[in-house]
């Protein structure tokens, strides 16, 4: 609660944002197995979410609540990630070389809203890797976020770790979410990578429990 409150005082959207993002799947995951009330939850997920996206670009209801000038500033720094990546698919523009790539590819859009401000992250961690790093090494980034994801939901089969499971899982997918509009740093990335390692260790307690309860 200490977090949530500091999070609204701050008016953190991105905090909001992956913390809801992991009270949803604690939430879906508590009620998978009944239906009605698993439907009835991801129809209104889905239908709140599309009204808070919409809201994030000053379009609805939501739009005094949730549009920043920054979701501004973040479509100009992925239109020019993604024509680095189409420019470099193979390469990318090279290692803390994105403020380089955006002071070139930024289009007139961009310009005209702060033509003097020049990024050095994509603030889209997919982006900013393909576009720096390439595609090869983009995607044997997302194989290993893929391979800790199923582990992390294939955990959530054992009764006898399923709340734990439920928690790593929520945490992770939390961190994944603010991955898509954050800055990677040091600190969250600790975090991040402490629950892909708590997972791929649970993964493998559950692992040795199957091989001896089989052994019986």
């Amino acid at each position: 609660m200490l977090g949530l409150s500091t999070i609204l005082l701050s008016q953190s959207i991105q905090g909001i944002f992956v913390f809801g993002s992991g009270t949803i799947v604690l939430l879906l995951v508590k009620f998978w197995n009944k239906v009605r009330i698993r439907n009835t939850f991801l129809l209104f997920v889905t239908s709140f979410g599309s009204i808070s996206l919409l809201g994030l670009i000053n379009i609805g209801p939501l739009r005094n609540l949730l549009f920043q000038d920054s979701n501004l500033y973040r479509w100009d720094y992925w239109r020019a990630a993604f024509k680095a990546i189409l420019r470099k698919p193979l390469t990318g523009y090279g290692p803390d070389q994105f403020a380089s790539a955006y002071s070139v590819l930024r289009d007139d859009v961009a310009i005209q809203r702060r033509s003097t401000v020049v990024s050095d992250n994509a603030h889209n961690w997919y982006l900013q890797i393909g576009s720096t790093y390439g595609l090869l090494f983009l995607a044997l980034f997302l194989t290993l976020l893929f391979v800790i994801t199923r582990k992390s939901i294939d955990n959530l089969r054992v009764a006898e770790s399923r709340n734990f499971g439920s928690l790593l899982l929520a945490l992770w997918l939390g961190y994944l979410a603010q991955s898509f509009i954050g800055v990677e740093n040091s600190t969250i990335s600790g975090w991040g990578w402490s629950f892909a390692g708590l997972i791929i260790a649970l993964s493998f307690k559950e692992n040795r429990l199957d091989v001896k309860n089989q052994s019986k």
